[in-house]
């Protein structure tokens, strides 16, 4: 099973159409958005589409056809104009930025701004313990009563089962969007529409040009609609680029079977992002590996100029000596 098969990026994505060609094993890809040309890749690798035609589910049908949300375009100072105004409502807000950095910034200054408000700020770096306890923090939050904020990156698009009232969002590569879109209004029970803003971030990074490619289309396109999912997906259809992508080097068929690159990752991710555990925890790093213990809740994804070998830790993981904080993570 290969799930939120939209998130693959190009060097991931070429990984799996080579394993398709390769094994003939059963295989399930799932995903709620994909631009036609990979939907095609996959077509011709053996993948059947499920449904064939969605009107043969019809609750599926219904839910995806009705109307979920209001989408505008905004400034950043007037979404945050917004979020105040919504938890003064009482209201859940979900508010994505693309890096960790703004994502922690955010966080910070709407604090500030309404020290009484339940703000939680959820991304990859923190350490794995920690992130688990924000995950559970978050999942509560929009379970129970009351107003609240979640701050988070791209970690909000996959298993994150939740529903807020207002959606706010950093522009993105069109399935990215689609996928935060997906948690305004999930369920279906508010009185009114949910309400999506939508501004252009400080920069493109962490995406490229050809990932951003047709998004300010996209998004003037739906500039002051209501929409469904299904009006997202025909508006991906209609505004994807209609390009083959290039097939990349895959280390575990070129080298037959052996991958010897073990340094290659599979992935195009930050290459300066390293596993490291904080300088504080080094005792107790040395603690559970001398009882035979599981290590794993300590470790986190770090800047690589932000840490530093360890005497005698293994070689994949390093030492962060940047400062940490439980509810903001490690800075960037």
């Amino acid at each position: 099973v290969f799930d939120e098969v939209h998130s693959f990026d190009a060097r991931l994505f070429s990984a799996l159409l080579g394993f398709l060609r390769e094994f003939d094993v059963p295989v399930l890809c799932m995903t709620a958005s994909l631009p036609p040309s990979r939907l095609e890749q996959l077509k011709e690798c053996g993948l059947e589409i499920f449904p064939p035609d969605p009107a043969s589910f019809p609750d599926l049908f219904e839910k995806a056809s009705a109307s979920r949300y209001t989408i505008r375009r905004c400034t950043r100072e007037y979404a945050a104009e917004e979020a105040i105004r919504a938890l003064g409502r009482g209201e859940k807000i979900l508010w994505v930025v693309n890096t960790v950095k703004r994502c922690q910034t955010l966080a910070a200054e709407l604090s500030s701004m309404v020290p009484e408000a339940r703000i939680i700020c959820y991304h990859s770096r923190f350490r794995l313990r920690d992130r688990q306890e924000r995950h559970k923090e978050l999942i509560t939050a929009f379970r129970e009563d009351g107003p609240m904020i979640a701050i988070t990156t791209q970690v909000c698009e996959m298993s994150l089962d939740l529903s807020a009232a207002l959606l706010v969002s950093e522009f993105a590569p069109l399935t990215s969007l689609i996928q935060r879109m997906g948690r305004c209004n999930r369920k279906l029970e508010l009185e009114k529409f949910g309400q999506v803003l939508l501004y252009p971030p400080e920069k493109e990074l962490p995406y490229s040009k050809d990932e951003m490619a047709n998004v300010e289309a996209f998004i003037n396109d739906l500039d002051g609609k209501t929409a469904s999912q299904a009006d997202l997906q025909q508006l991906l259809e209609k505004f994807s680029p209609e390009t083959q992508e290039m097939e990349k080097l895959l280390p575990f068929l070129a080298d037959e079977g052996f991958a010897f690159s073990a340094g290659d990752s599979i992935r195009d991710i930050d290459g300066y992002s390293v596993p490291a555990i904080l300088e504080c925890d080094t005792g107790n790093y040395w603690s559970l590996r001398k009882k035979a213990q599981p290590v794993d809740g300590l470790i986190l994804p770090a800047p690589l100029k932000s840490t530093e070998k360890g005497k005698g830790l293994p070689p994949y993981l390093r030492i962060a000596k940047s400062d940490y904080s439980e509810k903001l993570g490690l800075p960037c």
